[in-house]
């Protein structure tokens, strides 16, 4: 039955105890031109396949009185149905359901529910792969018939297996060769000599003949396939004297059988990669399932798919299994014809739309580039191109380790493969592009209103109360009508990308964008830790969208507007819906404002106006001057004379006076600012050092604190210089003071950034030390000079010995690393005399002075530099008698 007969003249019986089912399979078959012959039960299935004897039966499983299992099991029984492929319509999907069908006599199964846009297609294809099978059977029957009647190879051996005789039809295979005397066992191949003596000796010792099959291999290399039967003659004491072989060669039927079974194995690959097919949605998946199939079921020893990249021409492989050696590290695969690489079977399978056959890589002439695959132990290969709508998207190739594998007949079923294999990438690619129109825009490519609002649920869901926070802010860009009515739609849509993209490039990586309407934007802001850090990342996203647009060679700019919530909170909604909804009604506001963007929660939009508000005051404080140096001094422990300063900064208020840093500071550092204010804090410091030398006081160093953003500069030790002035000169009275967890962030980094500094005559002072979690190896490694003790260690050193314990070792590993050290937080003269009998080197503190302006330094200075003692009152004396005590309990 060639092609045109199995659309055209195929006769199809339809057994369904359902008349729904008959009537629309009968309709989807007679659409594909089928013939078709219908039965509502298993009598009547028998029935009708006398009468009608039709090319294909469609048998369902669940029918009364008689199910599809038994069915099919009569029908094989029937002359004629040797090779009728059967296929059973069953909505069971377990194992055990499918070995029986394939036990009871089936050729393949269709799930329920059926897939009717493929039913014509999967009849058709099963009708052509039992036409093939049911031509090779009839082959065989032809080659088993003249086997059968040919001459048989008739020897008579002795005991050790040499000839006695031999039939003249040993003459067709060996020539006029004298073969009595010589060895039965020399022509054997050597991979079944062994298994051959065997049998011979067990033959001889136990008088039972046996059959044997196994391979001759004669002069000129080419090998037979024999079939034998040993019987034995036996003397006058019971004992074998001769075994006589009757042997048949059974090549041809062998090479048939061979071949049906390589057949059968092709049909199973195409029954299962169009399983595959119907059931994969995703593209990879899909294709590893075919060449995972093609191994498994077709046994080849290597299978791999490549697609075509239509940019560069190359054939990237995107699956593969068996095999794989690194093979595919070697191959280089092009589809261009001008370069060395297009010239290999995978480039001319793909230019050609045609396959390409080497059933022989040892002496195909069509490998001329290289032959990687021959080294990895295969003999014969075949690339199927894929095509969809007519064009070459790929190709499917095929390895096997014995040469001649790839035949006619094979061939057609193979490019039956590669149809469905490219009819599945063609089905795949139209299956994508709906599921992306379904959830993404497709002016911007972003997210469309229902994707945005899945991942929200998603996000909420997800968000733990007491962790970070998310915010769903509504972007809406006002006036697009009037682009549109005066630059034209095309133009809108275009500025609607140039929005979306400038979205794109001002929020994180972690956030959510998706176009939620027809001017709005939908954004979900995750892992923020408070309100105020959610509007500094809104104020930069509006200030970008602030920014004109480009416009037909003209900047057009835009109004937008948004609205705001934050959850989780109290008020702003505890659902995707209420967020979303909640941010509309946010927007809605703001439009009736002059404000950019509102928040839902009113306190938040005070919060952050105020937050806005102090941000604008301290740059204007910045630049006015605003800013200040007080200085608190550090004494010499021994003598209270002022031998170091440390530079506090304070913000001078025009309306509110001095203000504290803890006010201001972190502002300073969540905006950037600390890097401006830091170096005015270095030059003024420097400049105040000056002013006291200039005047004839022996100015003390000047330490000041370095922020973590500060010492995170690429280049901290140029920062500090150009903060300074004069290539950084006149440094020698300056200090700089840096937390342990600032250290910590990059030590190796900070330990070569610090050593720069010493350099520059700067010393270096590790602060509020014990607070943080700085390994003493990493310490004893630091370019520090200065050692300061946390202020909470010396607040209770009088009245928790753990307390005095560790501030003593502190000072202890200090002196032995030679670093000056510094207690703060000093205010009691108890704690003072404490530090003083443990050798503190400085201290410093309420006790001594509060961080003053300048002209009290100076006055200081001018009085000799030392703060005036405070006499010891009776209970004064007793305090440091029990703090001499505490000492000495602790020494000992």
């Amino acid at each position: 039955m060639s092609d045109r007969d199995v659309q055209d003249q195929a006769r199809v019986l339809i057994a369904d105890d359902e008349a729904t089912s008959r009537l629309l399979t009968r309709e989807t078959l007679e659409q594909s031109g089928f013939s078709v012959v219908e039965a509502e039960d298993g009598g009547g299935a028998l029935s009708a396949f006398d009468r009608a004897r039709p090319d294909l039966v469609l048998l369902d499983v669940d029918m009364p009185d008689m199910d599809g299992f038994l069915v099919c099991r009569k029908l094989r029984e029937r002359p004629g149905a040797q090779y009728v492929p059967i296929v059973m319509v069953t909505g069971r999907d377990d194992v055990d359901s499918i070995n029986e069908a394939y036990a009871a006599g089936a050729t393949d199964f269709i799930p329920k529910p059926i897939n009717w846009a493929l039913l014509g297609h999967r009849v058709r294809y099963i009708l052509r792969a039992s036409n093939a099978v049911r031509e090779l059977g009839k082959s065989e029957e032809k080659f088993r018939l003249i086997t059968e009647n040919s001459s048989d190879f008739i020897a008579m051996l002795d005991r050790d297996g040499r000839r006695l005789y031999n039939s003249p039809s040993y003459r067709a295979v060996f020539g006029d060769v004298d073969l009595p005397g010589t060895d039965s066992f020399q022509e054997i191949h050597p991979e079944d000599r062994e298994m051959i003596r065997r049998i011979f000796r067990e033959t001889v010792e136990t008088g039972i003949g046996q059959q044997a099959r196994f391979r001759w291999v004669l002069k000129d290399g080419s090998v037979r396939f024999i079939e034998s039967q040993g019987n034995v003659i036996q003397d006058e004491s019971g004992l074998v004297s001769k075994v006589v072989v009757v042997s048949r060669d059974v090549t041809e039927r062998a090479k048939q059988q061979e071949k049906i079974e390589r057949l059968s194995r092709i049909t199973a690959v195409l029954s299962g990669i169009n399983s595959a097919i119907v059931r994969t949605r995703d593209r990879k998946e899909m294709l590893e399932e075919a060449c995972r199939i093609a191994v498994d079921h077709g046994r080849f020893a290597f299978a791999w798919i490549g697609l075509l990249d239509r940019a560069t021409m190359q054939v990237e492989p995107v699956a593969w299994s068996g095999s794989e050696q690194g093979l595919l590290k070697q191959l280089r695969l092009s589809a261009r014809e001008e370069v060395p690489e297009g010239q290999g079977l995978a480039g001319r399978a793909v230019r050609g739309k045609k396959p390409i056959i080497c059933n022989d890589i040892a002496t195909d002439e069509l490998l001329q580039v290289s032959k990687p695959a021959l080294g990895k132990g295969f003999r014969s290969l075949v690339f199927l191109p894929l095509l969809v709508e007519g064009e070459s998207v790929g190709v499917f190739a095929l390895y096997a380790a014995e040469p001649g594998v790839f035949d006619d007949e094979e061939m057609k079923l193979l490019q039956e493969l590669a149809g469905d294999v490219s009819f599945g990438l063609e089905t795949n690619e139209k299956a994508q592009r709906l599921d992306y129109l379904a959830y993404y825009d497709a002016l911007t490519g972003l997210p469309n209103r229902s994707l945005y609002q899945e991942r929200l649920s998603r996000l909420t869901e997800a968000a733990r109360p007491g962790a970070t926070k998310q915010a769903v802010v509504v972007v809406d860009v006002r006036g697009f009508h009037v682009v549109n009515d005066n630059l034209g739609r095309h133009t809108g849509d275009t500025l609607l990308r140039l929005v979306a993209q400038r979205l794109r490039e001002n929020v994180r990586a972690s956030d959510t964008l998706g176009r939620i309407g027809g001017d709005q934007f939908g954004l979900i802001l995750t892992d923020v830790a408070n309100e105020t850090q959610i509007g500094l990342l809104l104020e930069k996203i509006f200030g970008a969208l602030a920014e004109p647009f480009p416009a037909n060679g003209e900047p057009v700019r835009l109004s937008v507007k948004g609205g705001v919530t934050v959850f989780p909170t109290a008020t702003d909604g505890a659902s995707a819906d209420a967020l979303l909804t909640n941010a509309e009604a946010a927007l809605k506001k703001a439009k009736a404002s002059p404000e950019t963007y509102l928040f839902y929660a009113p306190h938040i939009n005070a919060a952050i106006a105020n937050r806005l508000a102090l941000e604008s005051k301290l740059r204007r404080a910045l630049d006015q001057r605003q800013f200040v140096l007080h200085y608190q001094p550090k004494v010499e422990s021994q003598t209270g004379r002022i031998v170091g300063l440390e530079g506090l900064l304070r913000w001078n208020d025009p309306h509110k006076g001095l203000i504290q840093p803890y006010q201001f500071i972190p502002v300073l550092e969540e905006t950037g600012m600390i890097l401006d204010v830091g170096s005015w804090v270095l030059q003024q410091a420097m400049t105040d050092y000056q002013k006291l030398q200039a005047g004839g006081l022996p100015p003390p160093r000047i330490a000041v604190n370095v922020s973590s953003m500060q010492m995170r500069q690429k280049d901290f030790p140029g920062y500090v210089a150009a903060a300074i002035g004069d290539g950084g000169a006149g440094t020698s009275g300056l200090d700089i003071e840096i937390t342990e967890s600032v250290l910590m962030d990059d030590i190796e980094r900070s330990i070569e950034a610090l050593r720069k500094i010493r350099k520059m005559g700067i010393g270096v002072a590790l602060d509020d030390f014990g607070t943080g979690y700085s390994s003493l190896s990493y310490i004893a490694r630091l370019p520090a000079n200065t050692l300061k003790i946390d202020k909470s260690f010396v607040a209770d050193m009088t009245t928790s010995s753990e307390k005095l314990a560790i501030v003593s070792v502190v000072i202890s590993l200090g002196h032995a690393l030679d670093m000056k050290i510094v207690a703060e937080g000093v205010e009691t003269e108890e704690q003072s005399k404490l530090l003083r009998l443990i050798k503190c080197d400085e201290m410093q503190g309420y006790l001594f002075s509060k961080p003053v302006p300048l002209e009290r330094i100076e006055t200081l200075l001018a009085g000799g530099g030392r703060l005036p003692a405070i006499p010891d009152s009776p209970g004064e004396q007793r305090a440091s008698l029990r703090g001499e005590l505490q000492v000495a309990r602790l020494k000992s």
